[in-house]
Order: structure tokens, then sequence, then C-alpha cells
């Protein structure tokens, strides 16, 4: 039987640069071009 061990945190602090992209293509997925990328922005 496994221990209850507390699981290492997988998410940074902060995003890192190269995650945007990917963020904004999900993003067009939901939304018009425009709207997504004042998603971005805040």
């Amino acid at each position: 039987m496994k221990k209850n061990t507390p699981k290492a945190d997988i998410w940074p602090e902060e995003p890192e640069e190269h995650d945007y992209p990917a963020a904004q293509d999900y993003l067009e997925l939901l939304f018009v071009s425009d709207e997504a990328k004042k998603l971005l922005k805040n």
C-alpha cells in the first residue's frame, strides 16, 4: 500500500514565453482571434 505523500508542484509560479502561443491557439477555439488576443494581454 502506498503512503500518502504530498505531490510536488508541477506548475511554475509564472508562465514562460513559450506558453503564450499555445494559450492563444486554445483560446481561439473558444473566441474570435481579436478577443483571444485581448485575453492574453491581461
